[in-house]
């Protein structure tokens, strides 16, 4: 949590804020399962990311601060084309395998 030393930090006052047992603290870890939640986890990383910084920004001006939602991406990432849920498929897999075999250092894409 970031804060200034006479200010309170946003996950306290979200946290503060909450009254369900099992409530995410962190600000981030709440806008994002919110986003997702509101999209049935039914979206791309793009959208979720739009959809995420919409309620950060009613949270934050809410409270008089501005704070941002960044998500970062492998150049061989796409956004838009990447279902937040979705299970890898059979043929994503077996590259990712065979790309593995290449360069153990390979990390997954899905």
């Amino acid at each position: 949590a970031a804060s200034g030393p006479s200010e309170v930090a946003m996950e306290t006052a979200l946290a503060a804020d909450q009254k369900e047992k099992g409530a995410p603290r962190g600000l981030l870890s709440y806008c994002l399962l919110k986003a997702a939640q509101e999209q049935h986890f039914l979206s791309n990383y793009n959208d979720l990311w739009i959809a995420a910084n919409k309620i950060m920004n009613t949270i934050t001006k809410q409270r008089g601060v501005r704070q941002s939602i960044q998500l970062l991406f492998t150049d061989a990432a796409n956004p838009l084309q990447r279902e937040f849920c979705q299970p890898c498929s059979s043929a994503e897999i077996k590259a990712f395998e065979r790309r593995r075999l290449q360069d153990p250092r390979a990390t997954p894409i899905c």
